[in-house]
């Protein structure tokens, strides 16, 4: 995962590539849980995905952009553009399922 510092990088990084930014708060227990389940998915995602890690109070313009409506959140992006939103991280199974599931919806596109 890529921990972004601002929303300039951030933008540059989703442009022109496949991407999932994961956004949480520091004192969220549920976003700690949901942070671990994607470190533990992640090394199982194909090369041509990036995820992007990005704490909320940091990214205020690009979250209300792709409306993000709590944390932990992971939005899933296509040429830029949000396509699709995870707010459940039920388990790593979950997760790894919801993001092999996004990655194939984008290999047929």
């Amino acid at each position: 995962m890529i921990e972004c510092s601002n929303e300039e990088n951030l933008i540059k990084g989703i442009e022109q590539n496949k991407a999932i930014v994961y956004f949480y708060t520091p004192m969220c227990g549920t976003c700690a849980l949901a942070n671990r389940f994607l470190e533990m998915t992640e090394p199982l995602v194909e090369e041509n995905i990036t995820i992007y890690k990005s704490n909320i109070a940091f990214f205020p313009t690009i979250s209300r952009a792709f409306k993000v409506e709590s944390v932990p959140c992971a939005v899933f992006i296509e040429d830029g553009k949000p396509v699709e939103k995870m707010y459940a991280f039920q388990s790593v199974t979950n997760v790894y399922e919801q993001i092999r599931l996004f990655s194939n919806r984008r290999d047929t596109s």
